[in-house]
C-alpha cells in the first residue's frame, strides 16, 4: 500500500511539473534577436486569465557612447477569449500603431483595424469568428511589426 501511495505521489509531482512550454523570439529588420519569451503551452487555467503581455525592447539608435533603447508593450486580454479582445499598447513617443490585422490559423486575414494616431487601445470583436487560433499582426509607424498568438474559445 505505501509502495502504491508513494508511486501515485512521484506520478502526480511529475505530471503537475511537466506542463511543456514554448519559446518564442522577436527579431528586429536586421535579424538580431531582441526579446525571448517562454508560453506554457498545457497550463491550467486559473480563475482569472492573465493577458497576453508583449514588451518589446528595441535598440533604437546609438550616440556616440549613449544608446537609447525603445520600449513598446503590447497588452491583449483576455487570451483565450470569447466574444471580445481587448488591445492595449504603449510606445515611445512619436511612433504609433499602423494598423492591427488579425489572421486564422491558414492564414486568412479574417478581421483589420486602423486605429488613429492619438489611440492608444482598441477592442475587436470575435464572435463572428469560429473556435481556433488566431495571429494578431501589429504594425507600428515604423515599419517594424510584431504578432501575438490569440485563441478563441
Amino acid at each position: 500500500m505505501k509502495q502504491t501511495l508513494a508511486l501515485f505521489a512521484l506520478f502526480s509531482l511529475f505530471s503537475y511539473a511537466a506542463h511543456a512550454q514554448k519559446v518564442t523570439f522577436s527579431y528586429d529588420q536586421a535579424g538580431n534577436q531582441q526579446t525571448r519569451a517562454y508560453i506554457c503551452v498545457n497550463c491550467r487555467p486559473t480563475a482569472a486569465t492573465k493577458p497576453e503581455v508583449t514588451e518589446i525592447k528595441l535598440e533604437t539608435s546609438k550616440d556616440g557612447d549613449t544608446t537609447k533603447i525603445a520600449r513598446r508593450k503590447i497588452i491583449a486580454s483576455p487570451n483565450p477569449l470569447m466574444e471580445t479582445l481587448h488591445l492595449d499598447w504603449e510606445t515611445e513617443e512619436g511612433i504609433t500603431v499602423k494598423n492591427v490585422k488579425v489572421y486564422n490559423i491558414q492564414g486568412n486575414r479574417v478581421h483589420e483595424v486602423n486605429p488613429s494616431l492619438s489611440q492608444k487601445s482598441t477592442s475587436m470583436q470575435f464572435q463572428h469568428l469560429p473556435v481556433g487560433t488566431y495571429i494578431l499582426d501589429i504594425t507600428f509607424s515604423d515599419r517594424r511589426k510584431e504578432t501575438i498568438k490569440i485563441i478563441k474559445k
